[in-house]
């Protein structure tokens, strides 16, 4: 069995033929060796409050988070400090469902947190994931990528990054991550996907 563990929590609309996101990852890191699978969750089109149910898991540190919803973000002004959130979408309808110090509040630790939610490169979600320590490498867009544009990126990066792995490591490296994003970031652009993924390595406090 492999070393590795995941959190899938994918929040889009399932009446969208795009919004599959989660269901992709999921069986594309069902093909691996590298993975943990006793010790991986998935939380794929649910209603439920999604910060109780993270409190509420035994397991809180994981090698890979993948966070799947619809984002938004005000950047402050002179009136207003900045403010970012996830939201889950059913049709018209729309509950926040997440925040930058989520992360905080359920002591969620990961070598990676993937976003491919809108705007969730920003400086609240850097601010926050700096000043908390347990996320050691960020990735999420700038702008606002289409949800199929997401799939795309997130296959390229995982492919990366277990062919990095293998299946004897018990944890992702910067070294490994920042080479897979930097190879699936290339790729994305050729395809000319929508949205400026970006990355963000605690140990460094650098973008990438």
């Amino acid at each position: 069995m492999g070393k590795i563990n995941y959190l899938i929590m994918d929040e889009t609309d399932p009446s969208d033929e795009f919004e599959c996101e989660g269901d992709m990852v999921g069986r594309f890191f069902s093909t691996s060796k590298s993975i943990n699978f006793k010790k991986s969750r998935e939380r794929v089109h649910l209603k439920s409050d999604l910060e109780g149910w993270l409190k509420r898991r035994r397991i809180q540190s994981f090698n890979i988070v993948h966070l799947a919803a619809h984002g938004h973000y005000l950047p402050k002004n002179g009136q207003d400090l900045d403010y970012s959130t996830v939201t889950r979408r059913r049709g018209s309808s729309e509950k926040e469902i997440f925040r930058p110090d989520t992360v905080v509040r359920t002591a969620l630790e990961a070598d990676l947190l993937v976003s491919t939610c809108c705007e969730t490169f920003n400086e609240h979600f850097l601010g926050v994931l700096s000043g908390y320590g347990g996320v050691a490498n960020f990735i999420a867009p700038r702008g606002e990528p289409y949800m199929g544009d997401t799939i795309v990126f997130s296959m390229m990066l995982y492919n990366g990054l277990i062919r990095e792995v293998g299946f004897l490591k018990n944890k992702l490296s910067d070294k490994s991550i920042l080479e897979s994003f930097q190879t699936a970031r290339k790729g994305y652009r050729a395809y000319q996907g929508e949205g400026d993924f970006k990355l963000y390595n605690l140990k460094r406090d650098k973008v990438y």
